[in-house]
Parts: C-alpha cells; structure tokens; sequence
C-alpha cells in the first residue's frame, strides 16, 4: 500500500514503464483527493499492475447556493463534507432522482485549469465555495458534483494495464489529446453510490 499525498508528475517521458506488483498487491490510496497521475507530452507510457483507491470520496456534492462569475458557492450534502483547500478540476451538473449526470438538455460540465492563486474554501458550516477559472452556466439551485481527474494530456502511445479503479463514477482515467491509447484489463468499480436528498 502506497500513500499518496500529491500527484505523481510524468512530462515528457519516453518509453516509460510505472509497474506495481499486481492488481491485487499494489495499492495506490488518495489521501488528499488529489489526482494520482498527471501525464503531459509523454510517449510510450504504460501504467500496469495496480489498483487505485482513496481513503475518501475523490468528489463533492451538493446544491449551488450562489454563482458568481469567479465562483459558486454549493451546500455540501451528507454524506459528503467540505473538503477546503482544494483545486477542483471538473463541474457536472446531476440528476439527483436518477442518480447519474444530468442529461438532455439539462447536461453541462465544465473542465477547467483552476486559478492558481485559490483554492476551495469554506464560506459557513457547509457552504463551500469553488473557485472558477471563468463564468459558467451554472445556476442557482443546480445539483452538482466537483471532481478531480486522473488525467493525461498531449500524450502518444499509451498503455493501462491489469489496472484497477476503486472509486465513484465520477473519476477514471481522463485524457486530452492521445493517440493510440491501449487499455487492458482496466476495471473500475463503484465505491459507493452519490446520494443528494
């Protein structure tokens, strides 16, 4: 079992290999919902033999109680809490009756490079307030969901390998700009299941 506190950083790698002991004996555990891997302009990377898990939820949900164009603040819904302090790197607006993302017309998400300079913080008990990068369409009374990515950018000849994601549905592998992207055996199992009553 590996803790880990920050994410593992990969630029600009060439034939890279980052192998565990196997799926079943090497864990990563997320202790400060961050994301594990962050790969930017890599080729040839290949990520095999471990599972992934985080000590908690690698997301935060509840209702928007205010927008404005540099933040929302959203009332964080049990069982979730207020994690301060963070970056948060994706938006989606859900569904709370059916229990996944908000879809039809109803469907937005944002990605973002959050600001730098701020992080997530707590305006009251269980008001957290995001910061944005830029205005969104969000709205107030928007059930949401802040995530953070496993992400991998501007990367060629990419392998995930006897690989295994427990965690929400919200999280996985993300990836901008790949090519030749391979996965096998990547399992990903529902931790549990986002309630927002």
């Amino acid at each position: 079992i590996y803790t880990i506190s920050s994410t593992i950083l990969i630029f600009n790698a060439t034939n890279l290999t980052i192998r565990g002991k196997g799926i079943d004996q090497t864990f990563l555990i997320g202790y400060n919902q961050v994301s594990i891997f962050f790969a930017q302009y890599c080729q040839g990377l290949k990520l095999t033999s471990f599972s992934i898990d985080y000590n908690s939820l690698p997301f935060t949900a509840g209702y928007i109680v205010n927008v404005d164009d540099k933040y929302v603040d959203m009332q964080v819904v049990p069982p979730h809490q207020a994690d301060i302090n963070r970056q948060v790197q994706a938006i989606l607006r859900y569904n709370p009756i059916q229990m996944r993302p908000a879809f039809g017309s109803n469907t937005y998400e944002i990605y973002q490079s959050p600001p730098t300079d701020v992080n997530a913080t707590l305006v009251s008990s269980s008001i957290l307030r995001l910061p944005l990068r830029s205005p969104t369409q969000f709205l107030k009374g928007d059930s949401i969901v802040a995530r953070y990515a496993i992400y991998g950018q501007d990367i060629t000849d990419i392998t995930i390998q006897s690989i295994t994601i427990y965690t929400s549905w919200g999280m996985g592998f993300v990836t901008q700009r790949a090519k030749r992207l391979n996965t096998k055996n990547f399992y990903f199992f529902v931790q549990t299941i986002l309630q927002i009553n």
